[in-house]
């Protein structure tokens, strides 16, 4: 392969694999996916920003068990110490996400 004279196209090619793999399945997610968009992250990408595949354990998985437990002792902390939002104020600062008059998230 020769050498690139285009910036990104370099960048890409001095990054491991699952680098990029990870930068581009981000960037799959986002709402606008400009090349643009994913050039910002390129450029700004950490080396430990972005988690190797290869770094993946199967172990940080949780069991179905503990997925369960773990949300038991969520809900019955949330029973305890309850913090409520009305719905009303959550739908409306929702809707105004993404407009210039965009409202604070509710507390």
């Amino acid at each position: 392969m020769s050498q690139s004279t285009h910036p990104l196209q370099s960048q890409i090619q001095s990054m491991s694999s699952d680098r990029v793999k990870s930068i581009v399945l981000f960037w799959l997610e986002t709402k606008e996916k400009t090349i643009v968009e994913f050039e910002q992250l390129v450029e700004n990408s950490d080396e430990d920003e972005w988690l190797e595949l290869d770094d993946f354990q199967p172990t940080q998985l949780l069991s179905d068990g503990e997925i369960i437990s773990e949300s038991l002792a969520i809900f019955a902390d949330y029973r305890q110490n309850p913090k409520r939002i009305a719905h009303d104020a959550v739908k409306k600062w929702s809707d105004s996400l993404g407009r210039d008059d965009e409202l604070p998230c509710p507390q």
